[in-house]
């Protein structure tokens, strides 16, 4: 009985040994303490060479706490390619901001492991045991001791020297960057943050959003899953936030509006909701069903005055001092033109012409001098024309009264000349093939001369490939009175050879008059007036830019607007 005793004993503990080993071959995790990693002068460009090459994904998890300490954890998922038996890693990080609390391999025997000299670099040497192996590296920072820099063309949206303790935005630069031989197939990205705080991801290359696959509350945290398929690193903005919801029925679509605004501000919530559901709703008419199936505006404390950016696929960043109608109304256009339709930089003018449209028909409050400023604004820069510009790289101080003023002018000018309904269904074309295909300058000309079934060649050479305006003077200039009724005469001359429609409206002291007459460089104007004429204004309407002007003639007012 003994004996029966002791091989059982015996082939338990034989079973536990087996078990035991399998159970470690399985997991073979190593972990390896970073502080007393020794030293190295290695190049980084020559330490990859003859390294094995994987295929290999992400997943990071990050917790945002309160006092502003991120607590991240990332896995590397490396699936072997080819041959090579050694395989190489660089770990890069923003010494000592960010603070490395652990890292370990596993499925993997390590060869070497060392850290530069300035500690920013962690330099991995490892022989592959299994197809898969796993980096995980558990690090620390805390947004609060970081300035929002490093954002590359971000940055001219938000104030970098600006700090904030309710909102941030984590560059690429402050997580550590690796660097290995292989492809990149994908990122998730698991955010963690207190309940009343929101997160939005995005490219740091292209600045299209990650893909938000799912969204919940856990007791007193708000978890964020994100995931894209490219490789390349998050811009991450969090913030906390005032939400403001509603649902838009547009035709046979439903459109989710959440505006997230500071909460300091939240009484403006409601009314920037209903403006948002109002400008969707008349861009809908004007350019086809908006095309996303949510509208995100962030109000956010770090963007500059007057600053926005529609960030794509639904998602716009807008300065929480001075936001206004112009400026949302700018931005979500974006969502047709720019986001949905690829238009390059012409989007811009056609962002500035939505508007100038939205305004002018929707806002109660219009100033009286509203199109003069913006006239006055895209005559700042009078050497280049609009095609030059939309190839050209200008500065933003160069490009702006170019091709946002004087780009959405012209626009308004051709809306002018086609009249809404055939303006409008030009606008919806572009929409609808520009989506697929990116659109220059000469294929929106032909899309326009399509829906309109006219030579539009003279508009275009006059507008975008000419940097001068029209230059209207009145010339000899009478007025007959016969019968207790006066004949207007006089000849109008454009010193810039324009062939344009023109508005030209007669005040007299009685009846106002307008007339709409087409100018081919010069024209001879007569009309009869019931009053006497006190004032002959030139496109009252201000539907083009032109050299402005005010003088008098024989006691009659001239003014080009």
């Amino acid at each position: 009985m003994k004996r029966i005793v002791s091989l059982l004993i015996l082939l338990i503990l034989v079973a536990s040994f087996f078990v035991g080993y399998k159970s470690s071959k399985r997991t073979k995790e190593l972990v390896i303490d970073v502080s007393t990693l020794s030293s190295s002068n290695i190049s980084l460009t020559s330490y990859l060479e003859n390294s094995a090459a994987f295929e290999y994904s992400s997943a990071v998890e990050m917790l945002f706490l309160e006092n502003g300490t991120i607590r991240t954890n990332e896995t590397l998922i490396l699936k072997t390619v080819g041959n090579a038996s050694t395989a190489k890693v660089a770990i890069s990080y923003l010494y000592p901001l960010i603070k490395i609390r652990n890292l370990r391999l596993e499925n993997a025997e390590l060869v070497n492991a060392s850290i530069s000299q300035g500690k920013d670099i962690i330099y991995l040497t490892f022989e592959p045991q299994k197809d898969k192996v796993e980096i995980t590296l558990e690090y620390e920072l805390n947004w609060r001791d970081i300035l929002p820099s490093g954002l590359g063309s971000l940055g001219l949206l938000i104030n970098q020297s600006t700090k904030n303790k309710e909102e941030v935005l984590l560059a690429p630069m402050y997580f550590p960057s690796v660097a290995i031989r292989g492809t990149k197939r994908g990122n998730t990205l698991l955010i963690k943050l207190p309940k009343e705080w929101w997160a939005f991801v995005v490219d740091s290359s292209s600045y299209a959003p990650w893909e938000l696959v799912d969204s919940k509350l856990s007791g007193k945290q708000r978890i964020l899953h994100f995931e894209q398929r490219n490789s390349n690193f998050p811009l991450i903005f969090i913030g906390k936030f005032n939400r403001f919801t509603r649902t838009v029925r547009l035709h046979e679509k439903s459109v989710n509006i959440t505006i997230y605004m500071p909460v300091n501000e939240s009484e403006k919530g409601n009314v920037t909701l209903l403006q948002v559901e109002s400008i969707v709703r008349t861009f809908s008419q004007w350019y086809g069903i908006y095309p996303y199936d949510h509208l995100d505006i962030v109000v956010s404390r770090l963007a500059k005055p007057h600053a926005g950016l529609n960030i794509g696929k639904g998602v716009i960043i807008v300065s929480g001092r001075g936001f206004d109608v112009w400026l949302l109304s700018h931005e979500i256009s974006h969502s047709w033109f720019g986001s949905y339709a690829d238009l390059g930089k012409i989007s811009e003018s056609l962002a500035t012409f939505s508007a100038m449209a939205y305004v002018l028909t929707h806002s109660e409050d219009v100033p009286s001098n509203f199109l003069d400023i913006s006239e006055n604004l895209s005559m700042m820069e009078r050497n280049v024309s609009l095609a030059k510009a939309y190839k050209s790289s200008l500065s933003l101080q160069k490009m702006y009264p170019i091709v946002y003023r004087k780009g959405g002018f012209v626009f308004r000018s051709l809306q002018f000349v086609l009249g809404n309904e055939t303006f409008f269904e030009g606008l919806r074309q572009i929409v609808r093939e520009c989506h697929y295909t990116s659109c220059g300058l000469k294929r929106i000309q032909e899309i326009f001369e399509n829906v309109s079934n006219q030579d539009l060649d003279w508009f275009f050479e006059e507008w975008f490939y000419s940097a001068k305006v029209p230059d209207y003077e009145v010339k000899n200039f009478t007025i007959v009175q016969n019968n207790g009724k006066y004949l207007l005469s006089f000849e109008l001359i454009d010193r810039n050879n324009f062939t344009m429609p023109l508005e030209v409206k007669v005040e007299t002291d009685r009846e106002n008059i307008v007339r709409v007459l087409w100018i081919k460089g010069e024209a001879r104007i007569t009309i009869e007036c019931e009053g006497k004429p006190l004032a002959v204004i030139l496109d009252p309407h201000e539907w083009m830019i032109n050299e402005n002007k005010e003088y008098q003639i024989d006691g009659v007012k001239i003014v080009v607007e």
